[in-house]
Parts: C-alpha cells; structure tokens; sequence
C-alpha cells in the first residue's frame, strides 16, 4: 500500500471535516414515518482535509499527488537488481521505516570489498548538484560507506556510524542524518556530477568499523538499505518513496488508495484514502501553501 511521505504534516486543525457514509436506505411512506433499513456494514466516510504546507512541501505534494518521477535510482526499497561485489541482496524479512520492505546485503566469506552499487545514466550532465537519500541499518556491521563516483571518476564519500548515527564527510560532500527508527538512520547528501563522460555511480559497502573497506567476510553480517533516491538538485529535494520506474508512489492522479495519516476519533491513525477529484492550494505569505482536498476513506 502506497503511503503518506513522512516529509509531509499532518492534516491541519482547523479545516478539517469528517461526514460518515450513510449506511442506511430511507422510503418516505405516504403516512407515517420514513421506512428505514440498514443496507451495509461498511465503514466508509468523506473527509475534508487541510494542509499548511512550506513551499518545498508543496513541491513534494505534487510530485507525490501525481505520481511525478522523482529518482533515476528506480525503486526507493527493493535493491535486489543493483551490482554486487562479494556480498548478495535479498528483500529482508523484517519491516523499515513506514512498514516499507528493505533490502539486505549479506556479506560472502570472501577478501574482498562487500558492496552494491548502481550505475546512473540519469545523471547526464555535467557540473550538476545532486541530492542523493539512503536510509541504512545494522545487520551484523556497524558501519557503512556511501559513495559517489562523478563524471570524472572521482570517488567521493561518507563513513556512517550505524550505533549512533554519526557521520564522516569526504571534500565534495555535504549532508545530514535524520533517525528514522527501527535502527535506521537516514543520510542526505549533496554532491556535484563533476565534468566528463564517466556514468555515475552510487554505491553502499558493508563496514567492521570506520576504515576497514576490504576484508574476510564471515557470509552472516551486512547491512539493511531501504528509502534510497537519487535526483538533480531541484526547489523542494525531498524524499518521496519511489516505484521501479522511479516515479513517486503517490495518489496516481488522485485515484490511487493511500494510507494517511488522519483524525478518525481517538488520535491520528493511518487509514486508506484517496482524493475525490482534484486539490485546491492558496499561497500565502512567506510562500505559504494552504492545500484543501476531499477524500474517500475506507476502513478493512
């Protein structure tokens, strides 16, 4: 199930609405009252939703209302098609962030680097910056290297501390780590293309601590990966989950069932929705957005 991006809020309050289908089907009698009968047990209601987003926010909406592309990387979770040297990928057999379903890579017994990689032909120009995500936790490894190869062939890089989430920068990069939960830490990095004819390469090693990039490995330990986007700077550069075809696992347009955040009685909860026609966006101040929209709620 496509779900609402954590890089959103909230409905806002007020502006919010809640109106239950009617689960009852009513006969005006010439005399007496109403004939009425109960016609389903469905649980379904129209929702009024309000939203107070930043401009960059509202960047993101759009993408993910309309199921923009928003990463040459292909798919933000499943990883098991990228290069593999002396590890191997498989989905892993636990829930990431957001319930998504990470990749794991296990390291081989071999001596050598235990990385997968991914090359980018997306990224075609030259002298270009680039927003890289990757949300990375321990399985069995404590450390991870993320690495950009540029048009020139330059490696440029980042050592992740995956106990505490601390980060080393290599010259060429900038960026910063979110906690993501469930072990994961989440980096967002920055990086120049660089001038030549070299495709880009991202790549991500399994590490026993903050040097060692080559070593035996014992065929158990790794690393979990998931949330991992790749895009040209742009106005809002966050992260929104991808398909295969990195395009946004969003609303389709409007159709599509999501699960969003809502107020239903007793809190916020997740719950799957989709938008009854198009959204309405006011700007204000400060490139303020006000976003109000009308959805269709269903309960399993």
């Amino acid at each position: 199930m496509r779900r609402w991006p954590d890089c959103l809020p909230t409905p806002s309050f007020p502006g919010f609405g809640l109106s239950p289908v009617d689960q009852a089907k009513r006969s005006d009698m010439e005399v007496g009252l109403a004939r009425t009968r109960r016609t389903t047990f469905a649980e379904n209601d129209t929702v009024r939703m309000m939203w107070i987003l930043e401009d960059k926010q509202m960047g993101a909406f759009r993408a993910f209302f309309r199921d923009a592309p928003v990463s040459v990387a292909g798919d933000s979770d499943d990883l098991t098609g990228w290069l593999t040297v002396g590890a191997t990928l498989s989905p892993a057999v636990f829930a990431g962030p957001d319930d998504c379903g990470p990749t794991t890579l296990t390291e081989t017994t071999s001596d050598s680097l235990h990385r997968l990689a991914l090359n980018l032909p997306g990224l075609a120009v030259s002298g270009r910056d680039v927003v890289i995500f990757a949300s990375v936790a321990a399985a069995g490894r404590d450390f991870t290297r993320i690495s950009f190869t540029d048009r020139s062939g330059a490696v440029i890089s980042a050592t992740l501390d995956l106990r505490d989430g601390s980060i080393a920068f290599g010259g060429g990069m900038t960026g910063e780590v979110t906690d993501r939960g469930r072990g994961f830490w989440r980096v967002r990095l920055v990086v120049n293309t660089g001038t030549g004819t070299d495709v880009p390469q991202l790549r991500l090693l399994a590490m026993p601590d903050g040097s060692t990039v080559s070593y035996v490995g014992d065929g158990d330990s790794g690393i979990h990966v998931c949330e991992v986007s790749v895009a040209e700077a742009g106005n809002w550069n966050l992260f929104v989950r991808s398909g295969p075809d990195g395009r946004a696992l969003g609303c389709a347009g409007g159709p599509g069932w999501v699960l969003m955040p809502m107020a239903v009685g007793g809190g916020f909860a997740f719950v799957e929705a989709r938008f009854k026609g198009v959204f309405d966006a006011t700007g204000g101040k400060g490139l303020e957005w006000t976003v109000t929209g009308t959805m269709e709620v269903r309960y399993a």
